[in-house]
């Protein structure tokens, strides 16, 4: 049964362009982000927008593994104790348009997080709602959720 929620996942990222990471942060802690420094991360949730024109499968499960070298701005707070992608969303819309709805709904954004490629302020999003509502926004806009 394996294979066949391999193939359902390939067909459901095609055309995709985009992905979504629901995190939990446990504990408010300070980490350490690369060149970014030491960064104050509250404890709730955060959402990553992320982007994968090709091996977005691949992308998505190197998020999900503890077992990487620290690359992008996202692994190092995905490696931290107490942090935990909670769902993987995928869809059309690019990050760089979806962070903006976000930051138009009033989110705060962590200046910089993954956005060093592009003019955006942010890739990486703290919220304060709850997850049903981002839940519906994601929905609204297109897009689904990924079975990892």
């Amino acid at each position: 049964m394996k294979g066949c929620a391999v193939v359902k996942n390939k067909i459901i990222l095609m055309n995709k362009k985009s992905y979504i990471l629901l995190i939990i942060n446990q504990i408010s802690q300070t980490i350490i982000i690369g060149r970014l420094g030491k960064l104050k991360f509250n404890k709730g949730l955060y959402i990553y927008l992320g982007s994968a024109r090709k091996n977005m499968l691949q992308r998505i499960n190197r998020h999900l593994s503890n077992q990487k070298k620290k690359f992008w701005h996202i692994d190092f707070l995905l490696m931290s104790q107490g942090v935990k992608v909670k769902e993987v969303w995928i869809g059309s819309k690019s990050e760089c348009t979806m962070a903006q709805l976000f930051l138009e709904n009033g989110a705060e954004y962590i200046r910089r997080f993954g956005s060093s490629d592009c003019r955006c302020l942010s890739h990486l999003i703290f919220v304060e709602k709850s997850i049903d509502k981002i839940k519906k926004i994601l929905k609204k806009n297109g897009f689904k959720k990924f079975d990892v």
